[in-house]
């Protein structure tokens, strides 16, 4: 009973990571992950030091690969989505600066610097006003896009476009709404981003995202060529798909479902093996008694519910011993779980199932070994 037990908790544990990882899997990022190539790109600095020349080989830079066949669109941006950390800086509308330090906290949000291009590339919509475009040039006015997330925040009953925040004490100008993205992982939650053109923030060190039309790891090399092409001495590295970056970020929970899911299926061998033996023990301890009923008269049939009846007992309190661990098991591993309801009804009964039905062919072979008895040999033995 006490190997049910285990073997159920056990088993309502792995249904859970294995549901809370498929569900995992199906969130949404925000934007389409397929066909997505990510490639780092490092300018060299002692040969780009202003933000015009920085400014002007990246535009270089992007036309290049936009004339790589099988690119559909490309962007580049200095922190990519699906990642662990980013840069945060504090924004308020402008002349509504925040009167305490406390207040100035709440409205920290994550600080992307982006090029011409990125919105198309990555398929994010713009809900309202407009991407960045190569007219967004150093020396002109100061432009920003705000996720939808920060812009509720921002400006709960106003339209955000056309509005000033404060960046760093300079006032810059709203010019569009962008659809959030879950920025740190599919397991995360939509958070406060705004993203600036690089004629506001330049960087020597980009990603560039690439939408293909086709397999777009097969663009590796040609990519390389592309910027090559520009300037000979800018390593591109780090390139890989944003299905594989996901599934890079899904490493953990997806180690910890196997990890269970694998003591899951050595439990329930073990009680299987354990329900056997019982029973097998239990047909050869009553061999006598089992003679003397089929000489009596008894059927097969009476023989064979008595010992599975003797088995699924003891699974049946196993099963209940081992849903309340199971319960206990979902509160106390609540954080490791993904959206998970409060009691899933589908893992509970989808395991209880699967042990009972495992349970009841480790109890047939003893069963039908009590069947085969033959009553005279039985009792003359005794």
């Amino acid at each position: 009973m006490a190997q049910v037990a285990l073997s159920l908790t056990l088993m309502i544990a792995s249904g859970l990571l294995v549901r809370s990882y498929n569900r995992l899997q199906g969130v949404d990022a925000g934007f389409p992950v397929q066909g997505l190539l990510l490639a780092e790109v490092q300018l060299p600095a002692f040969k780009y030091q202003t933000a015009e020349e920085l400014e002007a080989v990246w535009f270089e830079v992007l036309d290049q690969v936009r004339t790589i066949p099988g690119v559909t669109a490309v962007g580049a941006i200095d922190q990519p989505p699906i990642r662990s950390g980013g840069t945060y800086n504090t924004v308020w509308p402008t002349g509504r600066e925040p009167a305490t330090s406390a207040e100035r906290a709440q409205l920290g949000a994550q600080r992307r610097a982006v090029t011409a291009g990125y919105f198309e590339a990555m398929e994010i919509p713009i809900v309202n006003g407009r991407a960045f475009q190569a007219s967004d040039r150093v020396g002109g006015p100061p432009v920003t896009i705000l996720s939808r997330t920060m812009a509720g925040r921002l400006f709960p009953n106003e339209n955000p476009v056309g509005q000033f925040v404060v960046v760093w004490g300079t006032d810059m100008e709203v010019v569009g709404i962008a659809e959030d993205v879950r920025e740190f992982g599919p397991g995360s939650e939509y958070d406060s981003v705004f993203y600036l053109p690089i004629s506001v923030l330049t960087a020597d060190r980009m990603q560039l995202m690439v939408r293909a039309s086709g397999d777009p790891m097969a663009l590796g090399s040609v990519l390389r060529e592309a910027v090559w092409a520009v300037d000979r001495d800018t390593p591109v590295t780090n390139l890989q798909t944003m299905e594989a970056r996901i599934s890079g970020s899904l490493a953990q929970p997806r180690f910890r479902m196997m990890l269970v899911a694998l003591f899951s299926v050595v439990a329930l061998i073990l009680s299987s093996m354990g329900l056997y033996g019982v029973l097998a023990y239990f047909v050869r301890q009553r061999t006598r008694e089992l003679g003397i009923r089929m000489a009596l008269g008894a059927k097969p049939t009476d023989l064979m519910t008595l010992v599975l009846r003797r088995g699924m007992i003891l699974v049946g309190l196993g099963v209940g011993v081992g849903l309340v661990g199971g319960t206990i098991c979902t509160v106390a591993t609540r954080s490791l779980m993904f959206d998970s309801p409060p009691v899933d009804l589908l893992t509970f009964g989808g395991t209880s199932l699967t042990l009972v039905g495992v349970a009841l062919v480790a109890c047939l072979v003893p069963a039908f070994r009590a069947v085969r008895l033959e009553p005279q040999e039985v009792l003359r033995v005794e």
